[in-house]
């Protein structure tokens, strides 16, 4: 029995919510038929036991919906890992995945893209493309910064775009 075969027969998927259900239990287990399988992990991914592995619920819903997984990544386009419905799942690259994501907890400035240069005092903007980092200039206004690196990052990441 393949892996797609296996989800089927045991595991109801809602292409609407992105909720797995249970299709059958063994008798042993401490579930129900119909209960919601998986639990969250700490980074908010839902993870779902499958024949005692680990499986992650976005892939899951993608073999499920398309068949296929090939050795793609998964990017959620709202950028919420708990959010599994097959909507809010498209197939990309590391690349393309690394630009759907938000505003780094390490980020002073608050605004994506944009930091402050100590040795010059002018806020700097940048962006990255296919792992190098642009740099779109410094500008003494903050506003500005931001206006060129959103502007940049809409010609330059398209559908993956995030403003964080």
């Amino acid at each position: 029995m393949t892996d797609l075969e296996y989800l089927k027969d045991n595991y109801n998927y809602n292409p609407d919510s992105g909720v797995f259900t249970y299709k059958k239990i063994n008798k042993r287990s401490r579930f129900s038929i119909g209960d919601v399988a998986g639990y969250k992990r700490h980074d908010g991914y839902i993870l779902i036991v499958v024949n005692k592995r680990q499986r992650l619920a976005h892939r899951m819903a993608w073999l499920i919906e398309r068949g296929s997984l090939q050795d793609a990544q998964i990017d959620h386009r709202d950028v919420n890992p708990s959010n599994n419905s097959i909507s809010n799942l498209r197939l990309a690259d590391n690349s393309l995945n690394g630009m759907n994501v938000g505003i780094k907890k390490n980020n002073s400035s608050g605004v994506k893209g944009v930091s402050w240069d100590k040795t010059r005092s002018l806020w700097m903007a940048r962006v990255q493309i296919n792992g190098k980092q642009i740099n779109l200039g410094r500008f003494s206004c903050m506003e500005q910064a931001k206006l060129v690196a959103c502007e940049a990052r809409e010609r330059l990441h398209k559908e993956f775009c995030n403003h964080g």
